[in-house]
């Protein structure tokens, strides 16, 4: 996995790592992981089917929960789809690195999130 970009979190109270994903629309969290979080709140239970970017394999999600996502001692939050085959933990989607404007510094490894506007 050296050319993904995973990066410590605490989410919910629960040390994981997230991976950074660029490509997905959405964020997802893994129901097992989910399971240890504490706190986890559904915003929504309906189920819903993402077409993953092979254009062929589809991803399930039982629900929508509302994260609270620790990084570097920064407390910020998000809505991710929970979903039971997950290749990680955690994927942050564009919907988190957009509403935090996040920045990323491949070479040197650096992220960059804009909390207050």
């Amino acid at each position: 996995h050296h050319h993904l970009l995973f990066i410590p979190t605490i989410v919910n109270n629960q040390q994981m790592h997230a991976m950074i994903d660029t490509g997905a629309s959405y964020s997802f969290i893994n129901a097992d992981c989910l399971h240890r979080c504490s706190n986890s709140i559904f915003i929504d239970r309906s189920q819903k089917r993402f077409m993953l970017a092979d254009g062929q394999n589809t991803l399930h999600a039982t629900g929508t929960v509302r994260l609270k996502i620790e990084i570097g001692g920064i407390t910020t939050t998000t809505e991710a789809f929970v979903a039971r085959s997950l290749c990680t933990n955690l994927i942050l989607g564009m919907n988190y690195l957009s509403r935090y404007d996040l920045e990323i510094r491949t070479k040197s490894r650096i992220l960059r999130l804009h909390v207050n506007g």
